[in-house]
């Protein structure tokens, strides 16, 4: 049956008609789409920059917080530092103490002058001991944190005087001088020069008690002494994992340097 005229004419209108609705129905569904993965977006960037403030506000308050708890254990350490201090005042400071590098121990702070001072001031042997292990805890926490991901530690070694440390693909090595009742003397042997002889007691920590070469910083933990032999531990990280310390030598040495590039 052959259609008319009238009826191709209506068809093909209908089918331009269809078409044409089913554009405007893609284009109506695709702004759809579009306005709503904006919006998703709109909305991410919205909680992460809420995310980001409660964040920063919670370090902010972490902050000040760690200020102020640092401020009243040191005021209240210090307290009558100037009179007679019994052996109670004495255990009290050490419990301060230890609060202190507990608490403190990823913040570059230089607590071995107060360990120093007590360890001078205490004379029952049990609670030297006791003052050695706060110390050496705190050391420890700061060599797995900064060797956890990269860098090198030795584990405990025994070392005598004339010992010699060397560690495979490091260009360095640390020589031990001397070997004391509450301390070692130890050389940084570089391939130009060498550093030191140190003195390392058991109140040092990797993250302040350090020497840079290079890229890297070495540091030498004391964990006993009987006078004669030692046990000590060796570690090595990234330098930037530790804040640099004001060197006139070391910064003389950059400016010459820099001066004949």
């Amino acid at each position: 049956m052959e259609l008319s005229e009238n009826t191709w004419k209506t068809i093909d209108a209908l089918v331009k008609l269809m078409g044409g609705g089913a554009i405007t129905i893609a284009i109506t569904l695709y702004g759809m789409k579009a306005e709503t993965t904006q919006q998703n977006i709109i909305e991410a960037n919205k909680r992460v920059q809420a995310l980001v403030e409660i964040t920063s506000k919670q370090k902010e308050l972490d902050v000040s917080l760690g200020m102020q708890m640092l401020e009243t254990m040191l005021k209240h350490y210090f307290q009558n530092s100037g009179s007679p201090s019994g052996a109670g005042r004495l255990r009290e400071r050490m419990l301060l103490l230890n609060l202190m590098a507990l608490n403190f121990h990823d913040v570059p702070i230089h607590l071995k002058p107060l360990f120093e001072q007590l360890d001078s001031q205490l004379t029952d042997s049990t609670d030297k001991r006791q003052l050695r292990q706060i110390a050496q805890e705190v050391a420890r926490r700061q060599a797995f944190r900064l060797t956890f991901e990269s860098g090198f530690d030795s584990g405990a070694m025994k070392v005598e005087a004339g010992k010699e440390i060397s560690i495979q693909n490091f260009p360095f090595k640390v020589t031990i001088a001397k070997v004391a009742h509450d301390r070692v003397f130890a050389s940084l042997v570089l391939p130009d020069r060498t550093l030191g002889p140190f003195s390392v007691s058991y109140f040092d920590m990797p993250l302040v008690d350090n020497t840079k070469v290079g890229n890297l910083r070495v540091s030498l933990i004391l964990l006993n002494t009987d006078g004669e032999s030692a046990q000590v531990r060796l570690v090595c990280f990234a330098s930037d994992l530790a804040a640099d310390r004001f060197d006139v030598k070391e910064l003389a040495r950059e400016i010459r340097a820099t001066r004949y590039e």
